[in-house]
């Protein structure tokens, strides 16, 4: 069961009103290594083939990217690379005269995900919500002041 937080938005108009918004308590990760034999475990794909094809999207889907394409994997999202400047180099300024940037001075700097609506109608049908027994504390992610195993003694 998924848990979340109700967490205050910040006030950035100055009404002085209080609005919550609910937040996903994250309590754990899945490893590659979880997720491999979870697949594993429920498809015909044995532990090794599935570690392989997920090494070889990784491996491929850098090389589409650093060709200039973003990559769409149906049902799941859309990546696409984002460029930045090379540490310590200085923003472009417009105008003629003024310093220009080149092709070296620039790297992909991060990479960006746009979740395939599919994933969310998959996540919505599988979801059982229920509000965690702690609070959140501004600023800082909303995690558990309870261990997880106690966590279960608790209900």
């Amino acid at each position: 069961m998924a848990m979340y937080v109700m967490e205050e938005m910040p006030d950035i108009h100055g009404t002085g009103e209080q609005v919550l918004y609910p937040r996903f308590a994250m309590m754990d990760q899945v490893s590659t290594e979880e997720l491999i034999r979870q697949i594993a475990s429920s498809s015909g794909f044995n532990v090794g083939d599935v570690e392989g094809v997920i090494t070889q999207i990784g491996i491929e889907m850098a090389h589409q990217m650093a060709e200039g394409k973003s990559v769409k994997l149906d049902g799941i999202g859309t990546f696409s690379p984002s460029l930045a400047l090379c540490k310590d180099k200085e923003r472009e300024k417009a105008g003629e005269g003024e310093t220009h940037r080149n092709a070296r001075s620039i790297v992909v700097g991060n990479v960006n995900f746009r979740v395939d609506r599919k994933m969310i109608r998959r996540i919505n049908g599988r979801c059982l919500l229920e509000r965690a027994p702690w609070k959140s504390q501004p600023g800082n992610p909303p995690l558990p002041s309870l261990s997880i195993s106690n966590l279960a003694a608790t209900r």
